[in-house]
């Protein structure tokens, strides 16, 4: 079989035929220095981008991490203060009682009753006389956290806690619930 070289200047460099057809051909590239150089920089290149999308990734699970850490420090820090004071206390039953009311009709609001602490429920008795709730009945619940209220009428009921306020906060603000 001969072979016939014929030098490109393009990449392909030799070509084999036998009987006027080709069955085969080599490619040889002769790279100059500069080609190598290019591609090693290339090389290179791509290897520091994937550092950095590495980096990146890695910057996004931290933060991630931190923002959670963050919301729940903060929610842990509003429920020790909202949870003590004496004053939020009264204020927040008062607020929460208002709030479940709301979602009652006019032919349900009577015979309303609401279940709050033993400790609060002298202020939410002041705080209906002084409103639209007069017919409001205050029970005691010891099961209830100082704040929290509850409000039945025929069976149904509804409830409003500092717990889940906070909850629902954090879980708005991206943490997890506590």
């Amino acid at each position: 079989m001969a072979v016939i070289k014929i030098p490109f200047s393009a990449p392909v460099a030799n070509v084999t035929t036998t009987k006027g057809s080709v069955t085969e051909f080599e490619v040889e590239t002769k790279q100059s220095d500069g080609d190598l150089h290019a591609l090693e920089a290339l090389e290179v290149l791509r290897q520091i981008e994937s550092q950095m999308v590495g980096l990146r990734q890695d910057w996004d699970r931290q933060a991630k991490a931190t923002e959670k850490q963050l919301v729940e420090i903060a929610i842990s820090v509003a429920r020790q203060a909202l949870g003590s004071d004496s004053e939020l206390i009264q204020e927040r039953v008062q607020h929460f009682a208002e709030q479940l009311l709301h979602h009652f009709s006019p032919p349900e609001a009577s015979g309303l009753t609401a279940f709050v602490h033993p400790d609060c429920v002298t202020t939410l008795q002041q705080w209906a006389r002084n409103s639209e709730a007069t017919d409001l009945v205050c029970k005691p619940d010891p099961n209830l956290a100082p704040g929290d209220c509850r409000i039945e009428a025929d069976g149904k009921g509804l409830s409003a806690s500092l717990d889940s306020l906070l909850n629902a906060t954090s879980i708005q603000l991206g943490g997890d619930e506590s």
